[in-house]
């Protein structure tokens, strides 16, 4: 049966014009589970940035996490963690978006009441603590969080998510919506042994982010290049001249976006990006 999507891998075509700004996602995209950038990524990313061309990574990852799996990439490049309710360039702090107390604590409770964990990230105030509620150790938050068996601070919170069989996705996602209503909204990714759901400001979504930084870079969308994975990619891919899927992407996206690369696995991104600039 033929593909409904073309495979490219480093072969671009001679009269493709280059991107004004590179953006990509991290998680799946440029790098596999909890590991750093690979060494080839890392350096045609860093080739690029000392070349002039901006860079930005927008992810889900939290700040921390982020700036672990980051670590040998060059300060310059952007970064847009927790789909961009952060902008970080050269290590400061542009933006920050909040979650009121009150919303806060009003997810938390129903995500309690439903026996959930309830993952709490915090913003420039409290040094960006990361911790998450629950009854029980989850081995795969150790890394970066801490277990707390209750949320009594509900200030500076950047986001509240959750981690959950992807049986129950739609169910929890939609009652998360109603109670929340339009001044938020809840960001569906889905994994291979469950899905997260994070709770973020209305104005926190990975096209907007990247709209804000395209602005303040006075830079097109037209003219950006975007490599992602999963469903949080889709928004953003939809807006810029060049969207580029991953071959690991979700196999659904594949029926929207035509252009796929190599896998994570090869680092199809960075060949590609080094055939375009620089083959």
């Amino acid at each position: 049966m033929k593909n409904e999507y073309t495979i490219k891998k480093t072969n671009v075509p001679d009269n493709l014009a280059k991107p004004a700004l590179v953006a990509s996602d991290i998680g799946g995209t440029l790098i596999r589970g909890g590991n750093i950038v690979p060494d080839f990524t890392a350096m045609v990313l860093n080739r690029l940035i000392i070349d002039g061309v901006p860079t930005a990574l927008i992810t889900g990852f939290n700040y921390k996490t982020t700036l672990k799996y980051t670590r040998n990439l060059d300060p310059r490049v952007m970064l847009l963690p927790q789909n961009g309710s952060l902008c970080l360039r050269n290590g400061e702090l542009m933006w920050e978006y909040r979650i009121p107390p009150l919303e806060a604590g009003e997810i938390y409770r129903y995500l309690v009441d439903i026996g959930l964990p309830v993952i709490i990230y915090k913003g420039r105030n409290q040094r960006f603590a990361n911790f998450y509620v629950y009854q029980d150790e989850i081995e795969s938050l150790a890394y970066s969080f801490t277990r707390v068996d209750q949320l009594e601070d509900k200030e500076d919170i950047t986001g509240i998510s959750t981690l959950l069989p992807d049986l129950n996705v739609v169910e929890v996602k939609e009652h998360i919506e109603w109670i929340l209503g339009d001044a938020f909204k809840v960001i569906y990714v889905r994994e291979q042994r469950h899905s997260w759901l994070e709770v973020v400001h209305r104005d926190v979504r990975k096209d907007l982010a990247l709209e804000r930084l395209c602005a303040e870079l006075q830079i097109s969308l037209g003219d950006v290049i975007y490599f992602g994975d999963n469903f949080n990619d889709c928004e953003v891919l939809r807006r810029v001249g060049r969207p580029v899927l991953v071959d690991n992407a979700m196999p659904e996206m594949k029926r929207e976006f035509k252009t796929v690369i190599g896998s994570v696995s090869d680092e199809g991104v960075a060949k590609y990006l080094d055939a375009l600039y620089y083959g």
